[in-house]
């Protein structure tokens, strides 16, 4: 059975839109045990109904997700079929075959046009067989890759949304905690950076951003196609030619465009998305936090771009990544908001800014973040706006508290030490009090002084042992006591 693309009855999220979490509909299916997930590949027979040969089977006990493999999440020529099982093996739901991932590279695919309307999105796309030949056009909700084209709103407008709406958008709720990437909220922004969807000017401080689905063809878009007599030359036609080929079932509203429209083959631009665009060198390193952002493996980053926010969840693979860029964006100066929140829980959100992590004094007073095994999402908001909402896992229960030495960088040079004096280089990235000690490898102080840095700065400070004490040769131990109890130890060599 063909049914309608994630959200419909089994599937909340695919992995395309989950950072590779196949996210399933237990909410709403509260009574089943256990989840079928087949990943297939088409095989296509002219004038056959297509035949679907599954590849890989997996069995969910005991949960609603499961991160899929990029070999299939990634590969825009394999479907997948969703069956939830109750406690006698009865099936209570079912959904697919659907594709696994909406415009992602598929040998069958030859072209695509796509329609981003005021309230709604769609694509047209013409597969072919293996001559490019026996071409179908097929309509569907599209996005602009893993992220929806959205619709802007007032909080007034928000408001207003009531359960009759919810199909037409294809979302669970008008709960956006509920309902992450298909509805985010933006705080702090200024008057017009967004429009809604009678393209006046959003004066509201607060924004709402609602996924476009299909809209006012969300019941009818799956019986919508073409004859199967075209070929790959047709790449070559327009919007309004493809528009015109789509044969749609008595009673369904004629299909239209009242928004940008255009082809990404066939020499028609794609339509603008009307977001703004990520910071550089975000965009390149999201694949990187997708891959690698596991929870459950904290450690101090020695690099501080992105460091408080990002060291809450993380992500040491984007650090990685990012840090081996110019010109990255930092925090807070490009990151205005980072939200938290556990995946269908409608409270437990944590928002960190400048404001509410560090002091005027520059002091850190970041909450204590709390996790339990499960899902997470969290939604970055730029300073210019931008947006990006990623999920990821927390493998284990575990407490996050950050500490004052986590907001200094050490740099110890030169190494080895020549003489009986060196330097150190200290950075802060919140005001930090501690005591600075050096011992040789017998326990022995060779030097001791107190330091306060205040948010942002760094000096480079010599150190000199007083008196007739010299520095011995071999293993010395550097060590920062700071006013929390917290320590930064490391060992040198003379």
């Amino acid at each position: 059975m063909l049914s309608k693309m994630g959200g419909g009855s089994a599937i909340s999220y695919l992995p395309f839109q989950a950072s590779n979490y196949l996210v399933l509909d237990a909410e709403n299916n509260p009574n089943v045990r256990s989840w079928i997930v087949q990943i297939q590949e088409p095989i296509f027979k002219i004038g056959e109904p297509t035949i679907y040969r599954t590849i890989e089977r997996i069995e969910i006990h005991g949960t609603y997700f499961s991160q899929i493999d990029s070999k299939f999440s990634e590969n825009g020529d394999l479907f997948i079929t969703v069956t939830g099982t109750g406690a006698n093996g009865d099936i209570i739901v079912e959904e697919g075959p659907v594709p696994i991932c909406t415009g992602c590279p598929s040998t069958y695919n030859a072209c695509q046009w796509k329609c981003v309307g005021s309230n709604y999105a769609y694509s047209i796309t013409l597969s072919v067989d293996d001559n490019g030949q026996n071409g179908l056009l097929t309509v569907a909700p599209t996005s602009n890759g893993a992220v929806p084209y959205y619709e802007y709103m007032s909080p007034t407008q928000f408001a207003d949304l009531d359960a009759s709406d919810l199909s037409f958008y294809n979302v669970s709720s008008w709960n956006y905690l509920a309902n992450p990437v298909k509805i985010v909220k933006l705080t702090g922004v200024p008057t017009g950076t967004y429009s809604n969807a009678q393209n006046s000017p959003i004066t509201s401080s607060t924004v709402y951003g609602v996924q476009k689905f299909i809209g006012p063809w969300v019941s009818s878009y799956a019986n919508m196609s073409s004859p199967t007599n075209l070929s790959e030359a047709d790449c070559n036609q327009n919007f309004g030619w493809a528009l015109s080929q789509i044969f749609e079932p008595s009673g369904t509203p004629s299909l239209t465009c009242n928004g940008s429209s255009g082809g990404t083959s066939g020499g028609n631009p794609p339509p603008s998305s009307g977001e703004i665009e990520l910071p550089e060198p975000f965009e390149p390193c999201i694949d990187a936090f997708d891959e690698y952002l596991i929870v459950n493996s904290f450690e101090p980053f020695p690099d501080q771009l992105f460091t408080l926010g990002w060291w809450y969840v993380g992500a040491q693979e984007l650090f990685d990544c990012i840090s081996g860029v110019n010109n990255s964006p930092s925090w807070p100066e490009e990151i205005a908001y980072i939200t938290i929140a556990p995946y269908g829980n409608s409270g437990n959100e944590v928002v960190l800014s400048e404001a509410t992590v560090y002091s005027p004094n520059g002091e850190f007073i970041g909450p204590k973040l709390d996790f339990l095994k499960g899902l997470y999402w969290t939604t970055i908001q730029f300073t210019n706006c931008a947006h990006r909402t990623i999920f990821f896992e927390a493998l284990g229960d575990f407490t996050s508290a950050m500490q004052q030495a986590d907001f200094l960088d050490v740099t110890v040079f030169p190494v080895p030490i020549i003489g009986d004096e060196f330097n150190i280089h200290l950075q802060a990235t919140a005001t930090v009090k501690f005591e600075y000690f050096l011992y040789d490898f017998d326990g022995n102080t060779l030097f001791r002084r107190k330091y306060v840095l205040h948010k942002d700065h760094e000096v480079t400070r010599l150190i000199s042992p007083s008196g007739n004490t010299v520095i011995p040769n071999g293993q010395l131990v550097n060590k920062f006591v700071f006013e929390d109890g917290s320590e930064i130890v490391f060992q040198t060599i003379k």
